[in-house]
C-alpha cells in the first residue's frame, strides 16, 4: 500500500482556506481538457441547518481551481431526492445561481440515466446502477462535509459517493448493510480527489438532525480512505470503529494505516475535538425509558444499527420514547435486547457463546431485524 497525503487547513475565511488548501493539489489531478464532475453533498436539501450541506463558497473555489488546472468542462452533480426535488434544491441552496455565474453545468443524478455496472469483489451487490455522468467523467472530485451519521457513524468522502446509485436502492441498503453498499459503490467509481468542508461540522444525531460545531477546517487528499481516517480523528472518532472505512481499507480502496498517512498542515491533535455521537444523542432522547450499554466491540456497526432502528421507529412510525419502557440493550459484537423475562440476541452466530436465548442470525444485524425485534419485545406489533 502506497503512502497517502492528507492536507488539513484551518482559517477564518472559507474561500481563502479552501484556495490555499487545494489549489496546487488539483493541478496534480486535473489534466488539460478533462471533464471534471464535482459531487457535492446536499444531504439536507434546500433548507438545511448550518453544516449539513457543503458551503457554496467551497464548491465555487473547487470549480474555479479545476478550470485553472485546465479542465475542459466542469459539472456539479448530486441526488438529494430523499428530501425533495434535487433540481429545486439546487435553486434554494444557491447552486443554480452559482453555476450561471461561474459558467459550469449542473446534473441531477435522479433525473439522468443510470448504467448497470459489475462490482469488483462485491461485499453485498454483484451489480450497481451508477449515474451516467459519474461513469463518463474524466475526473471525479468529492466535496462533502464533516458530520456524524446515525447509521454510518461518520459521513465524509466515501459516504458522499453513495448517491451515485438510485434512491430506491439507497433506501434498501439503509435497512440492510449500508457500510458494504458504500464500499461497493466506491469500488465501481471512487473519487480522484476529495475535499471535506469542515468549517461547520455536525455532531450528535447527524447527518441532518445534529448540532452545528464550528471547526474552521478544510481537509483534502486523493485517497478517500486516508482523508476519511483523518477526518474521523478530527471529530474524536477512531477510524477503526467506522465500519465502512475499515471495509474500504480491507478492500484496498485506500489506506487507514496512520503510519502510511502524511498529514500536511495542521496537526490532528491541535484541531480535533470530541463530537457528541449519535448514540449520545439517542440515549438522551430515550433517557428514563431505555437503557443502552456498550461492551467490548470488535465488529463495528451494531451501535449504529440500534440508533437507526430507534430513529426510524420514532421518526417514521411515530413511536414515543415511553412506549419502549423497560427495554435494556447491550451492544457488543451482537445486539442483546431484554425486557422482563424476554431476551433476543441479534448477530452473527460465530460471535455467540452457548446460550438458550433466541438468536436471529446474520453477518451484521440489519436495521429491519432490529426494529422488528424491538417492537415484538415491547408489544408494539399489530
Amino acid at each position: 500500500m502506497r503512502r497517502a497525503r492528507v492536507t488539513v487547513s484551518r482559517g477564518t475565511s472559507i474561500r481563502e482556506t479552501t484556495r490555499a488548501n487545494i489549489g496546487a493539489q488539483l493541478g496534480e489531478v486535473v489534466e488539460p481538457g478533462d471533464i471534471v464532475l464535482i459531487k457535492v453533498n446536499l444531504t439536507g436539501g434546500g433548507s438545511a441547518r448550518p453544516g449539513v450541506n457543503a458551503h457554496m463558497e467551497v464548491v465555487e473555489e473547487v470549480a474555479r481551481l479545476a478550470e485553472v488546472a485546465g479542465a475542459g468542462q466542469v459539472i456539479v452533480g448530486e441526488d438529494a431526492a430523499g428530501l425533495g426535488d434535487t433540481t429545486e434544491c439546487f435553486g434554494t441552496c444557491g447552486l443554480t445561481d452559482l453555476a450561471r455565474r461561474c459558467n459550469f453545468d449542473l446534473v441531477d443524478f435522479s433525473r439522468e440515466r443510470h448504467r448497470r455496472v459489475a462490482v469488483r469483489e462485491p461485499l453485498i451487490a454483484e451489480e450497481l446502477e451508477i449515474a451516467e455522468s459519474v461513469l463518463n467523467c474524466d475526473k471525479l472530485i468529492g466535496v462533502t462535509t464533516l458530520k456524524t451519521h446515525h447509521q454510518a457513524r461518520v459521513t465524509l468522502s466515501l459516504k458522499n459517493m453513495y448517491s451515485h446509485i438510485p434512491l430506491a436502492a439507497r433506501e434498501g441498503y439503509h435497512l440492510g448493510d449500508l457500510a458494504s453498499a458504500i464500499v461497493d459503490t466506491n469500488s465501481v467509481r471512487k473519487a480522484d480527489f476529495n475535499v471535506i468542508d469542515g468549517f461547520i461540522g455536525v455532531e450528535g444525531l447527524g447527518p441532518i438532525l445534529g448540532r452545528p460545531v464550528a471547526m474552521g477546517l478544510v481537509l483534502c487528499g486523493q485517497d478517500a480512505v486516508a482523508v476519511d481516517s483523518v477526518g474521523a480523528q478530527t471529530m474524536g472518532v477512531d477510524p477503526a470503529t467506522v465500519r465502512h472505512i475499515r471495509l474500504a481499507a480491507q478492500k484496498n480502496l485506500g489506506t487507514s494505516d496512520q503510519r502510511l498517512i502524511d498529514v500536511v498542515g495542521e496537526a490532528i491533535g491541535t484541531v480535533a475535538r470530541n463530537f457528541a455521537t449519535p448514540l449520545d444523542a439517542m440515549r438522551e432522547m430515550l433517557s428514563g425509558h431505555v437503557e443502552i450499554t456498550e461492551g467490548s466491540i470488535t465488529l463495528p456497526g451494531c451501535t449504529e444499527v440500534v440508533v437507526t432502528a430507534f430513529q426510524l421507529l420514532m421518526g417514521r412510525r411515530g413511536r414515543q420514547p415511553w412506549q419502549f419502557e423497560g427495554l435494556k440493550i447491550s451492544i457488543e459484537d451482537t445486539i442483546a435486547l431484554e425486557r422482563g423475562r424476554q431476551r433476543v440476541i441479534l448477530g452473527p452466530p460465530d460471535a455467540l457463546h452457548a446460550t438458550q436465548n433466541r438468536l436471529t442470525p446474520g453477518c451484521l444485524p440489519t436495521v429491519s431485524q432490529t426494529m422488528g425485534a424491538i417492537e415484538v419485545l415491547v408489544g408494539l406489533t399489530s
